[in-house]
């Protein structure tokens, strides 16, 4: 097994060396939970990883404070270890999977108008039932996913991924 080994006190080192997602990693010997005030806890000054296929191995040490100096009563002292902590699961072993997509003007202007749409079947005089909100998704994504499209200057524009229910929820409330 090789072994990297990284300062983490300013969390800039990255090795993720093509790895999508903390999947790939498992913890050695501890959890990625943070330390507590007034708990000792000199396993949370040091983490290991382990990649699940080639057996790699990365050290991490928390290096703001030698491990005698810190009171583990301190608050001051207990967050720093903690935003270390998180910072390096977050940017080197478990980083965030999604990726916040922003709704584009065009897709705005596809859901105002299909607001107005059924604004104006309701408020004629036959009765209807409005859609469901995964019914709008099913129109939205067919009409806007995986579609080549051109800007305004004539350069091809990334094809866009679905969106998900949970996004689209968020921005129809």
């Amino acid at each position: 097994m090789s072994a990297t080994n990284f300062s983490g006190e300013e969390d800039t080192d990255d090795d993720r060396s093509g790895d999508t997602g903390g999947r790939h990693w498992l913890i050695v010997g501890d959890d990625e939970s943070s330390p507590q005030i007034g708990v000792p806890a000199p396993n949370k000054l040091t983490i290991r990883l382990v990649h699940k296929k080639t057996k790699v191995e990365k050290f991490a040490q928390f290096r703001k404070m030698r491990e005698n100096e810190i009171d583990w009563n301190n608050k001051s002292h207990i967050k720093a270890v903690s935003m270390w902590h998180r910072q390096y699961f977050r940017r080197n072993a478990f980083p965030l999977k999604k990726k916040n997509i922003a709704y584009t003007p065009d897709e705005d202007d596809f859901l105002i108008i299909m607001h107005r749409k059924i604004k104006n079947a309701a408020s004629g005089s036959t009765r209807i039932k409005a859609p469901a909100p995964a019914t709008i998704l099913d129109a939205f994504n067919h009409f806007f996913a995986f579609k080549t499209r051109t800007s305004a200057y004539g350069t091809l524009i990334p094809t866009r991924k679905s969106r998900d229910e949970k996004s689209f929820n968020a921005k129809l409330n």
